[in-house]
């Protein structure tokens, strides 16, 4: 991200800081005011879903980044919302799903995200990784920022995984 001017009085940020954020990703500070852009983590959270053989849900994505790429059914927490209620609403969103079984944590990771694929526009996200189980029925068809979706088998999993990181998840999680 570029960050030019407080938000809180106006200032230009000092060009010092603005490189030092640029390089370091850290925060920023007003020189001006006591306001200090704390450059943390977006979380989001992804769903590992398995049917009866065993094999993996991918979505394949519908937007930027990565369009066209696949990717584990999730997105991004809204604010005041708990990790587990972004998941269930993104599982509806996405799929249609809106009976969950079962869910527990599996792991996280972080990735850096660029917004509609901007290189300017790149931000830091903490992916929060469910193993959710669902009844093979409630999964309605792809919906909202999802063009389709597959149960894959493991071992096949296709080459063009959307973000770096989730490739590292995968064969950390399925030895890929």
């Amino acid at each position: 991200m570029r960050y030019t001017y407080c938000p809180q009085c106006g200032v230009e940020f000092a060009e010092s800081e603005q490189e030092r954020f640029n390089n370091e990703q850290k925060n920023i500070r007003c020189g001006n005011c006591p306001f200090v852009f704390y450059n943390n983590p977006n979380p989001a959270v992804s769903a590992i879903i398995k049917n009866t053989k065993g094999e993996v849900l991918l979505t394949k994505r519908g937007i930027e980044p990565f369009k066209g790429d696949w990717d584990l059914p999730g997105g991004f927490v809204d604010y005041g919302e708990l990790p587990d209620e972004a998941m269930l609403r993104e599982l509806e969103e996405e799929l249609g799903i809106k009976k969950v079984l079962d869910m527990g944590f599996v792991d996280m990771y972080n990735v850096d995200y660029l917004n509609e694929g901007r290189e300017d526009e790149k931000m830091n996200v903490l992916t929060i990784v469910f193993e959710v189980f669902v009844d093979e029925s409630e999964i309605t068809g792809a919906n909202d920022d999802v063009e389709e979706f597959k149960f894959l088998p493991i071992e096949k999993l296709p080459k063009n995984i959307a973000f770096p990181e989730q490739k590292k998840f995968f064969e950390s999680v399925f030895g890929e």
